[in-house]
């Protein structure tokens, strides 16, 4: 997946992650029913396999970004979150999703949050500066549509 994406094969990338996912979902049993003894090699390789979905939930994220797709983008760094709620990257990914979307506030609560956990971010910052000009484009549209409305 990754080669794919340094290559901008946007597809193949995310069709090589998706793969990971599923494989991490795989449960050994008969006949496709989970195996209820089956403890995924114990509490260490769940914790690595754990970050490793949110790893490839957030190179999803940022494979759809490039492709527009920020609806799902941002929900595949909601499901990073859920396996690691601390994942800087998929706090900031889902930020621009938002941002892209349009959903300045709850972006703008992700971007304070990254912010928090590494002040110095670049990424971030800028995301910050995009909310405030959305939030300002979004406050003057609104005056307009009021105006016109009332005259």
């Amino acid at each position: 997946g990754n080669r794919g994406f340094r290559g901008g094969e946007w597809a193949y990338a995310m069709l090589a992650w998706e793969e990971g996912l599923r494989y991490l979902q795989y449960e050994p049993g008969a006949d496709g029913a989970p195996d209820p003894a089956f403890d995924h090699g114990g509490a260490a390789l769940v914790e690595r396999d754990t970050q490793l979905a949110a790893a490839l939930c957030c190179n999803m994220a940022a494979a759809l970004l490039k492709t527009g797709e920020d609806r799902k983008a941002a929900d595949f760094c909601c499901q990073a979150l859920t396996f690691d709620p601390g994942n800087f990257k998929a706090i900031v990914r889902r930020a621009q999703a938002l941002v892209n979307l349009g959903e300045y506030e709850v972006a703008l609560q992700d971007v304070q949050r990254g912010l928090e956990i590494d002040p110095a971010c670049k990424e971030a910052a800028a995301l910050r500066r995009s909310i405030d000009a959305g939030v300002r484009r979004a406050q003057v549209r609104e005056r307009e549509l009021f105006a016109k409305m009332m005259g």
